[in-house]
């Protein structure tokens, strides 16, 4: 099995070594940046937008998690800075590997997100599979292809398509399955028409790649007609999408309402605000728990890289004076 070779890889202490994991990320990052042309074609195609626009998708998400994981090195110890009052006393920080991980994200997960988990994860010195289940485009096939070819089987490997997992005993699971819905609020100040659009354009394009279709979308109850007939307007386009249409759209009374159904929500897997006064969807941005979200836009925030290094981690402080 993979993972015996995986953990024997592990336990030879070779995913430690900063060498190795540059050198295997490293020609990874080669490949992406020798096959940029590529892999901003796919980005058009999938999201039907122009080679510029796709440009800089491939620059902040895609080359830039590759370039971090291939070129930092955040396995090193670092120093504890002194806390007030005991300012004589400071510690060192020492990061280690989980061991064999094993990443399932939600399958409203989009391949964009996930995938630099999957870097950071390597980074970290952890062999890793990826199981990715969402909607499959063809940016996140095509570097699921150089992702494989370039990174060894027994240090990593992304499956798709409901492929074997080749990971019967992992050390550590991300399996974040998100009970929360997907929500868009639009206000009486919004932009209906544009924003319809372009959450039309979400769920038809980006989702799998880089954004997730709303399940639930609330608007004042007074809009809630032309709101459904903006989407129905911009879906309509979509002929080659017979789902297009299939959303829920909840007109609310005011401001109280709105705010008792996002707190029933809950933690929501993702929020879209749209609204012409920022400090209103601001407001109602921050105020509610999400694991992603936007406002007046459908792109949605990735984690950092940092974020899931230190995640992909244990860490132990020795104390010294």
């Amino acid at each position: 099995m993979a993972d015996e070779k995986m953990r024997e890889l592990f336990l030879s202490g070779k995913t430690t070594e900063r060498t190795y994991r540059g050198e295997t990320l490293g020609k990874l990052y080669a490949d992406v940046r020798a096959k940029k042309n590529d892999i901003v074609g796919c980005l058009a195609g999938d999201l039907g937008r122009p080679a510029k626009e796709c440009a800089f998708i491939y620059s902040s998400m895609i080359e830039k998690p590759v370039r971090i994981a291939a070129k930092k090195d955040w396995t090193k110890w670092r120093w504890l800075a002194p806390v007030l009052p005991d300012v004589i006393t400071t510690g060192r920080i020492y990061r280690k590997p989980l061991g064999l991980v094993l990443i399932e994200a939600d399958p409203r997960e989009p391949f964009l997100f996930v995938f630099p988990r999957f870097l950071a994860s390597l980074m970290a010195g952890n062999p890793t599979v990826l199981s990715f289940r969402g909607r499959q485009t063809s940016t996140g096939a095509f570097l699921t292809d150089l992702a494989n070819a370039a990174i060894p089987a027994d240090f990593g490997m992304i499956v798709s398509d409901g492929g074997e997992i080749p990971m019967e005993e992992p050390d550590y699971i991300f399996a974040e399955e998100y009970p929360g819905r997907v929500c868009a609020v639009f206000d009486g100040t919004a932009d209906y028409d544009r924003g319809a659009e372009k959450l039309v354009h979400a769920w038809r394009r980006m989702e799998g790649l880089n954004g997730v279709k709303p399940e639930i979308i609330y608007c004042p109850a007074s809009m809630r007609t032309a709101l459904v007939k903006q989407i129905d307007k911009w879906a309509r386009r979509a002929p080659d999408d017979p789902e297009g249409r299939k959303v829920c759209v909840v007109g609310v009374g005011g401001d109280e309402e709105l705010a008792e159904r996002l707190e029933a929500e809950g933690e929501m897997f993702a929020l879209y605000v749209f609204s012409n006064e920022d400090t209103y969807a601001l407001r109602i941005a921050l105020e509610r728990p999400y694991k992603y979200a936007s406002v007046n836009s459908v792109t949605l925030r990735s984690p950092s890289m940092k974020a899931y290094f230190n995640e992909a981690v244990t860490s132990k402080t020795i104390m010294m004076r």
